[in-house]
């Protein structure tokens, strides 16, 4: 933490407004992760401003998104899916890839059992398996 942050979370009571690298230093994430929050709607900025300008964001918003856990583990989960999806972009999210997984998983199941003579029941837990 630098010497300027630890200052300001120092401060006895915060300015009204506060710039990207504040409202990150007081949401305890990085100045890249506010426009993402902003976006999602987790913050909005004071005024209309335009998209050269600076954005100021009321410090009782910053820190009421800091205060709701709840409030906070969603923007958490926002930023992380954010950049799962910039870091891997042809990978799909986990709900996904878990369903893709089950129903491979259940159609290897019903190919081995067509090899096999024998016919085996049917998988109740096995989404995909014809009824």
């Amino acid at each position: 933490m630098s010497p300027e942050q630890l200052s300001f979370l120092n401060l006895r009571t915060f300015p009204a407004r506060l710039n990207v690298e504040q409202a990150a230093t007081l949401l305890g994430c990085q100045p890249h992760d506010i426009p993402i929050l902003t976006a999602r709607g987790f913050l909005e900025p004071l005024g209309r401003p335009k998209a050269n300008c600076t954005r100021w964001y009321a410090s009782r918003a910053v820190r009421r998104l800091g205060d709701d856990e709840k409030q906070l583990s969603r923007a958490c989960q926002a930023l992380q899916d954010r950049w799962r999806h910039k870091n891997h972009p042809g990978e799909p999210s986990a709900p996904r890839r878990a369903k893709r997984e089950a129903l491979t998983e259940c159609a290897s199941k019903r190919r081995s059992a067509n090899r096999h003579s024998t016919p085996e029941p049917e998988d109740s837990s096995c989404p995909a398996t014809p009824r």
